[in-house]
């Protein structure tokens, strides 16, 4: 085929369609035949995905005073509420590995995760979620990697390496090393973005949940001029963005029907300075007849205004691996989709908020006519003129009249109040049944938005729904820490191509700065633990870290430093002030063990001297001396003792007085003292 994409160069011909008449092959022309039928396509969901949005921002008509604001915020609190249960913080990626790779995980996950934390994928999470909840059931990423550099002289070869005669003429002066043009990357990103709903580029034919198997993925973009220059290069094989295109690229002329937001109206003007594109990923195996292996990926790039592609290439972000046979680096779609819902042969499914948008209506329009009622049903009251004085009649009118009204005859028949419509009550229970569908469609009760339940409630029936609610919620968090996993593997992949971070020279006696980084990828795994995406209180964080520190706390193998440091500053507390290192030297704390010594005997035992001795209790040998000297001064005194106490410390017998007496044999048992 002459106009295939691999072949941006090429005249473009006639695209070749099917017996339904649509578009196959790998043309140029083909493709853009089908973004336009994507957008096509995509025109259509936005009307829809347009309503979501302002019945979320509560003015779901064309209003700018808050007279035209909806009066139920059910798209607003129940989103926010839905968010906060998916994904209310970012979770720790875990790696893990096996094998001669296995010592390389650690190191590599606390390089990820950092780069992920600097991509700013929190905000990117904060950004997909509301499009997939509320706009458009779809939520739409992209991983990218940019590189700033600049080409500097060099010498052709160091001095140490030439041979001797040429290493001599250079120190005498008499020759120079040639020089030549080297490029260094000056600065590196890492990037996590949000492609919205009505940027995003797919095969309207798709029909499947894992967009992995997509035949391409795409998106389109705006990038000033000065931007889109560095973005789309002049290399070999890429036409690039020329110095000529500027005046038939410049300018975004989207309108409405191509926005997502409706809050301005009118349609845009073209923008001066901005270059509008659409970029492409493909799998090569499925355009490419030549084309050996499943993993390769083609990025195709087509500026508005521009007739050929600007960039036409294998995709940067991985590499052919001549030794392995097979490609490294990222091996995914750098469009990550998340959906946490699919529909038969949709893989476009309805968001929760146009599910359930007739609902929705239905509530307003009860509250438009609750409001309706209160403002139309205002209390009035009569007065008889027949009893009533016209003077007061007048102020009565008037509404100003404070204290006694003269009548004629009983008061209580000659002022009174006109009986006043009352709302249906069965308008009101019909809100509470629209209420109840709502949190049915979005999985969604008063229990798990953080407010109690109308109504008779008891411990096993909140039980029984939140066990329920847990079980609906961690599919739909699985979806998103799935998705968090798709963008940690192509960032990894991006990373081993293209970071700079070092593997430590020596780990578990292997050293790894003689592995080869950009193969790591493919012998590690990673996930996220499920629960991880949810926020937790400090007091819920605290119980969780003193039952790990009571468990694994003495087992040697815990490094408490860290841990230590988390839990005084959720105690409120300031690490650095109240966490002090260990001391230098110190020995791991010994079992302790219990010796009970009594007795002359027990200290002549070597033996027992010598756990005393090491354990630093035997005394010391000064200690014995002065014990010596003190109990020879104590006999000293007891020599001139005037009571009589002999010099050798001993205690006299006492002397019988009455020497007849005798003792009573010794009873041993209470069945002899009866025989007595």
């Amino acid at each position: 085929m002459a106009d295939t994409i691999a072949n941006p160069s090429a005249e473009s011909t006639d695209a070749p369609t099917d017996e339904q008449g649509r578009i196959v092959g790998g043309s140029i022309k083909s493709f853009k035949a089908r973004i336009e039928r994507c957008k096509t396509k995509r025109r259509e969901l936005l009307r829809e995905w347009q309503i979501n949005v302002d019945y979320r921002r509560g003015k779901p008509v064309d209003v700018d005073t808050d007279e035209g604001r909806s009066s139920v915020t059910a798209d607003w609190s129940q989103t926010n509420a839905k968010i906060a249960q998916l994904f209310s913080q970012t979770p720790e990626v875990i790696v893990t590995g096996d094998g001669p790779y296995k010592p390389a995980a650690m190191p590599v996950q606390k390089r990820l995760n950092w780069i992920l934390k600097k991509a700013k994928i929190g905000a990117c999470m904060d950004e997909v979620l509301p499009d997939v909840l509320n706009a458009a059931g779809i939520g739409v990423a992209i991983v990218s990697y940019e590189q700033r550099d600049e080409t500097r002289e060099v010498p052709e070869y160091k001095l140490e390496d030439a041979d001797l005669i040429t290493r001599t003429l250079v120190q005498m002066g008499l020759k120079k090393i040639p020089m030549v043009d080297q490029t260094y990357v000056t600065d590196r990103k890492f990037s996590v973005d949000r492609v919205g709903p009505e940027d995003f580029i797919w095969p309207v034919e798709f029909e499947k949940s894992d967009f992995d198997e997509s035949p391409f993925l795409g998106r389109g973009g705006r990038a000033p001029w000065a931007e889109a220059k560095s973005m789309f290069p002049t290399s070999d094989g890429n036409r690039g963005l020329l110095d000529e295109d500027k005046d038939k690229a410049m300018g975004d002329d989207r309108t409405t029907q191509d926005r997502l937001s409706m809050s301005a109206r009118e349609d845009v003007t073209r923008e001066e300075d901005i270059v509008c594109f659409d970029e492409i990923y493909y799998w090569r195996y499925l355009y490419h007849e030549d084309e050996k292996y499943f993993s390769a990926i083609q990025r195709v790039v087509f500026v508005d205004g521009v007739t050929d592609p600007v960039i036409n290439e294998k995709w940067k972000g991985q590499r052919f691996d001549e030794e392995m046979g097979n490609y490294v680096g990222a091996c995914r779609f750098p469009v990550r989709v998340l959906s946490l819902h699919y529909i038969s042969s949709e893989c476009i499914p309805p968001s929760e908020s146009a599910v359930t948008r007739t609902t929705v209506k239905e509530l307003m329009r009860g509250r438009q006519q609750m409001s309706d009622q209160r403002d139309h049903s205002k209390p009035i009251r009569w007065a008889d003129t027949n009893r009533i004085d016209a003077d007061i009649m007048t102020s009565l009118m008037m509404g100003d009249w404070q204290g006694f009204i003269p009548t004629q005859g009983p008061g209580d028949k000659a002022i009174g109040e006109v009986a006043r419509s009352n709302y249906p009550p069965e308008n009101a229970e019909f809100d509470r049944v629209f209420k109840a569908d709502l949190m049915e469609a979005r999985s969604l009760g008063p229990n798990q938005m953080g407010t109690l339940s109308t109504g008779p409630r008891s411990a096993a029936e909140s039980k029984i729904t939140q066990g329920n609610f847990t079980t609906v919620i961690s599919q739909q968090r699985a979806r998103c820490t799935s998705f968090m996993i798709g963008i940690a593997d192509v960032m990894f992949g991006l990373m081993a191509l293209y970071d700079d971070f070092e593997l430590p020279d020596q780990q578990d006696g292997q050293r790894l700065q003689n592995w080869d980084r950009t193969r790591i990828s493919h012998e590690l795994a990673f996930s996220v633990r499920l629960d991880s995406s949810v926020l937790l209180d400090s007091e819920q964080r605290i119980d969780r870290i003193m039952r790990f520190l009571n468990i694994a706390g003495k087992s040697g193998r815990v490094n408490p430093g860290p841990v230590l440091e988390e839990l005084a500053a959720l105690s409120g507390l300031d690490p650095a002030l109240v966490i002090t290192p260990p001391p230098e030297g110190n020995k791991p704390e010994l079992p302790k063990i219990s010796f009970n010594f009594k007795g002359v005997e027990d200290l002549n035992d070597p033996v027992v001297v010598g756990i005393l001795i090491e354990n630093n209790q035997a005394p010391s040998p000064q200690s014995v001396m002065n014990a010596k000297k003190l109990i020879a001064s104590a006999k000293m005194g007891a020599e001139t003792d005037p009571v009589g106490t002999p010099s050798d410390g001993s205690v006299p017998p006492m002397a019988d007085d009455r020497p007849e007496w005798q003792s009573v044999d010794r009873i041993n048992s209470r069945r002899d003292a009866s025989q007595e």
